[in-house]
């Protein structure tokens, strides 16, 4: 029973996280939904960022585990391109634009450790993945390694930008500008250089 109730406490704190954001969530949101004790809810985690920490670091864990396999597979580079945006945007589908907030501007320190050691992990990843874009002829020989990560990092920095997430109703939007202005660019393809 114990495990049945910590599932879904973390069942309902993942949706309320996703819909309201980290700060707006309490405790008692979370128990109330999920129709548990404080009691039972503390005797699992010790507060709600102990709780985030754990649903967001294993939905990290989980990504990290398709793209490794989406990244290894036998399939084309643009089939891999594919399958990255895909998920990218099913993620952000339901993902509030307040939970993107705390995520990459977060007050809590435990969250933000979580969020930089998987940019790290992420690293070696993304790097056989531009490797095997520029042999394949998907990303311009002549652009640097370092510059297309730089450029990964700054899109990450953007989005800690107030002024950028006013721009934009929903996450799932955001995404796909995001994605769309990085591989993509600002240039219709219709002219040719």
């Amino acid at each position: 029973m114990s495990n049945l109730k910590k599932e879904q406490i973390l069942r309902t704190g993942q949706d309320l996280f996703r819909r309201f954001g980290i700060r707006r969530v309490t405790v008692g949101d979370i128990c109330q939904e999920a129709g548990v004790s404080k009691m039972t809810f503390y005797k699992h985690f010790s507060n709600k960022v102990d709780l985030a920490v754990r649903i967001f670091g294993q939905l990290y864990d989980d990504y990290y585990v398709y793209f490794e396999h989406l990244f290894s597979s036998d399939i084309s580079f643009e089939e891999k391109l594919s399958g990255l945006i895909k998920t990218k945007l099913d993620a952000a589908e339901n993902m509030s634009l307040e939970v993107v907030h705390d995520l990459y501007r977060s007050e809590f320190p435990a969250l933000k450790d979580v969020f930089e050691q998987q940019q790290k992990r992420f690293l070696t990843m993304t790097l056989n993945f531009i490797r095997q874009g520029k042999k394949e002829g998907y990303i311009r020989k002549n652009l640097s390694n370092e510059f297309i990560l730089l450029q990964i990092n700054q899109m990450a920095e953007m989005i800690r930008n107030d002024d950028l997430l006013a721009l934009y109703d929903n996450t799932q939007t955001l995404t796909r500008d995001m994605l769309d202005y990085f591989f993509y660019g600002i240039l219709s393809g219709k002219k040719k250089r």
